[in-house]
């Protein structure tokens, strides 16, 4: 019963089944908590009331649109509209959530859209940050309703569900035995999207909401690709090789899924090499944080916000997709490198598809002249920042997502296999099984005449001690017990010879996301060999250059072995690092083609920060072609340029602290370049910005009336026994006193 009339402020006649209108004009920030706590004690006294449920309120807004919104709702909305009416922004239809499904991702793009990216060049970023906190304090209120909301994780929901609908039994126990093994993680994500849509509707099939509901409407709670393999497929695993356990393991943990000691050595051994490498990665990761933020502490905003540097060179990037756009909101563009700049907004999807040229850190002239980075090459995302060290802030952001995820064991484990694509002699001709490729069955009859031509020149040979060194097996041990090193001899393409005499080349097609496969001969294809070349030793009609077999020599042997590529998500943020800090990519690529490749990687990695971090990083690794200690010139039309690596800007940093505190201090002192150093750093006593200002920061601090006047020797406090007398100041004095008189129990 509703019956705390007083509690409900505005909202009392709901109590006697009465309309209530509200005219969002009305809310400001003066009255916003008895429009709030109104709401919030209704709910308290009656969440579980169906009267409750089922009333709604009117609002009526500016534009004299109206809606009759529920309680629950208006109370999330009330909490979304009170920074609104901090900030003097009148509540207008564009404010109102309805969503079914509202998520923290959501709450964030409210925030950005109507708070920040309107408010932060007018309003103080330490006010706009308290308002925001605020704001999200108040929805700490929803604990008041957990009880209420809670679901109970259970088996009995599925085992209804499973009785009602026949397709949602029929995932549950699916089969993927016959699908590639490289598509096996695809399928049974797709099987898990039929499931989760089941579950959202089923309501309508089990009359009421599925224990799982909640958590899919708001993204929280489980992780869909644990739930993959809990109820339906588990699937592939990596090995922590850079490839996969070539058998899937084709159940779920709920329906037997480590029913067999392989499927059990399978799951435990993927763990295993989770531990090992998440070992190996906490100093790797460490160490590469440490000195990319070294390399960009410097970095800093122009102090003047109006100011332009009017740079006469950009950045000339293509926007392909939404999620480029999304990395490159917030920053200023032009169509035509001497045409209009525009703001560019994460709404601006017309955009996609075309070339922009782009404002950056990286080619500022206001930063290139020790100026700082001016706010029309930052972006709007400079307002926010303005308080805080630009460089240092784009390191971390990238850095902790970076390690966070190469320490994560979830992700260590999730297989991405790199999908093979043939050409199509290949796929008439053989067949991959797992991992073996062999001849065509259909075939095997027909292949009188048919002759597969190998040329000796194109095989190469891999050595495996290289390949476990860079993984986590210790190189010189391993070498010892097996007497290594061991070499596969491998190669990416031959021929076959049909009848006819047609050559048909053999391999692989090589695209952006299908790399060069390597085909390992096996021992049968070895041992053949040797075979066919004793039989025509002594002929002299045979091919001296080539090595040719009969086919009808290899029917239903398997001819080559290839890895299954794991494309795990290290590769993609290992890619990051090889982007800056590795000189045969680093210098393959321009200042153009090396943003648009971070930012690529940044979308394949989950690397969730804007372009602008990069290219803060980046804009200190681009010198003058004409001197490292220098940035280019870019008031200068197409000025030359050499891009560093991370490693090499350090070394040469025009800073010579930074350059010492790198690395190979004893080198630095005989270096040449180092005497040629002086700009200043953050971490430098002698080559400061502002070194007035450090020197007198006591006089900042202090002033005559606040100076201390303890002398040496004193404490500032001290306590003691008798408050009647003056506080003395000197401790040796009231230790002398203390000495002196007889102690008691509570003195001690």
């Amino acid at each position: 019963m509703l019956e705390n009339i007083d509690n409900y402020f505005m909202y009392a006649p709901l109590a006697r089944n009465e309309k209530v209108s509200v005219n969002t004009s009305d809310i400001n920030i003066g009255n916003w908590n008895s429009y709030y706590h109104g709401i919030l004690n209704i709910m308290k006294d009656g969440i579980e009331l169906k009267s409750v449920h089922e009333a709604m309120i009117g609002l009526v807004f500016p534009t004299q649109e109206s809606v009759d919104i529920s309680i629950p709702d208006l109370f999330i909305n009330l909490i979304l509209w009170y920074p609104l009416t901090a900030v003097g922004t009148p509540i207008g239809p564009q404010h109102l959530v309805v969503e079914e499904t509202f998520t923290t991702k959501d709450i964030k793009k409210f925030m950005d859209r109507f708070i920040i990216e309107p408010n932060r060049s007018k309003i103080d970023n330490m006010k706009l940050n308290n308002i925001i906190a605020d704001m999200v304090c108040n929805f700490v209120d929803v604990d008041f309703f957990s009880f209420y909301l809670a679901d109970t994780l259970n088996l009995e929901d599925d085992i209804v569900l499973m009785e009602k609908s026949q397709k949602f039994r029929d995932l549950i126990h699916c089969d993927l035995s016959g699908v590639p093994i490289e598509k096996v993680k695809d399928a049974g994500m797709d099987i898990v999207h039929q499931a989760v849509d089941i579950i959202m509707h089923s309501k309508d099939i089990m009359g009421y909401d599925h224990y799982l509901k909640n958590a899919f409407s708001a993204k929280e709670g489980i992780n869909i690709k644990q739930y993959k393999e809990n109820h339906f497929n588990i699937g592939t695993k990596p090995d922590g090789q850079g490839s996969i356990y070539h058998e899937i393991v084709n159940q779920s943990y709920i329906t037997g899924g480590l029913n067999n000691l392989l499927y059990q050595l399978i799951d435990s051994g993927s763990s295993r090499v989770a531990q090992i490498i998440s070992k190996k990665n906490v100093g790797e990761s460490g160490g590469f944080s440490r000195i990319l933020g070294l390399s960009n502490i410097n970095s800093f905003l122009h102090p003047d916000p109006t100011f332009d540097c009017h740079t006469k060179n950009f950045i000339h990037i293509p926007i392909t997709n939404k999620e480029v756009l999304s990395k490159l909101k917030n920053r200023y563009y032009r169509i035509h490198p001497k045409g209009q700049e525009f703001l560019l907004k994460a709404t601006d999807t017309h955009m996609i598809g075309k070339w922009i040229y782009l404002r950056s850190p990286i080619t500022c002239a206001s930063k290139a002249h020790g100026h700082g980075i001016c706010y029309k090459c930052y972006g709007d995302l400079a307002y926010t920042n303005a308080d805080i060290n630009i460089g240092r802030i784009a390191t971390e952001l990238i850095t902790s997502i970076l390690t966070q995820m190469r320490l994560s064991a979830k992700h260590l484990l999730e297989t991405q296999i790199n999908v093979m694509t043939w050409n199509e002699g290949f796929k008439n001709f053989f067949v991959i099984d797992t991992n073996a490729i062999k001849p065509v069955e259909a075939f095997t009859e027909a292949w009188q005449g048919y002759k597969l031509i190998i040329d000796p020149d194109k095989i190469e040979k891999e050595d495996d001690d290289e390949f476990f060194e860079h993984k986590f097996y210790d190189n010189e041990i391993h070498a010892a017990e097996d007497e290594g090193p061991f070499y596969n001899e491998y190669l990416t393409e031959f021929t076959l010879e049909t009848n006819e005499g047609v050559e048909i080349p053999i391999g692989s097609v090589v695209t952006d996301e299908s790399p060069e496969v390597k085909m390992y001969l096996t021992n049968e294809l070895t041992s053949t060999i040797r075979e066919i070349a004793k039989k025509n030793f002594e002929n002299e009609d045979v091919e001296e250059d080539r090595i040719v077999i009969p086919m009808e020599y290899l029917e239903d042997k398997t001819l080559f072995f290839i890895k299954l590529q794991n494309n795990d998500l290290g590769k993609s943020l290992d890619l990051f690092s090889d982007l800056i800090n590795k000189k045969p990519v680093t210098k393959s690529y321009t200042k153009d083609q090396l943003v648009e490749k971070l930012i690529e990687v940044a979308i394949k990695g989950h690397i969730g920060v804007d372009s602008i971090h990069f290219e803060v990083i980046l804009s200190n690794q681009i010198k003058s072609a004409h001197s490292r200690l220098e940035d280019p010139n870019w008031y200068n039309e197409d000025e030359p340029y050499e891009i560093l690596t991370l490693r090499e800007a350090l070394t040469d940093n025009p800073s010579v602290i930074n350059s010492l505190i790198y690395e190979k201090l004893a080198k630095s002192l005989y270096y040449p370049l180092t005497y040629k150093k002086k700009a200043p750093s953050i971490f430098d006593l002698m080559f400061m910005r502002k070194p007035k200002k450090f020197l007198e920061a006591q006089h900042e601090i202090y002033d005559d009336k606040k100076k201390s006047t303890m002398l040496p020797g004193e404490n500032p406090m001290i306590f003691f026994k008798d408050h009647s007398g003056p506080r003395p100041k000197n401790m040796r004095e009231v230790i002398k006193k203390l000495k002196k008189e007889e102690k008691t129990e509570l003195d001690d």
